[in-house]
């Protein structure tokens, strides 16, 4: 879900285009995309590690319940 229409986007644009003028917008703009990726590539990381800490945890659990009951 996006936060910001149209009309919002065209202010964000020409607001960097003020700041950082057009020389230096497409470094910029190639910056802060490769940041966010960096970021969600982390965020994705980290998901999958939870993940496989509580796959893990279930199956030591399946483990010792089924050891426990033998």
């Amino acid at each position: 879900m996006c936060l910001l229409g149209i009309p919002e986007m065209m202010v964000v644009l020409l607001l960097a285009l003020l700041v950082f003028g057009p020389e230096k917008l497409p470094n910029v703009s190639r910056t802060i995309r490769n940041a966010l990726a960096g970021f969600q590539l982390t965020a994705v990381q980290k998901i999958l590690a939870t993940i496989s800490i509580i796959v893990l945890a279930v199956v030591l659990g399946l483990l010792l319940a089924e050891r426990v009951g033998q």
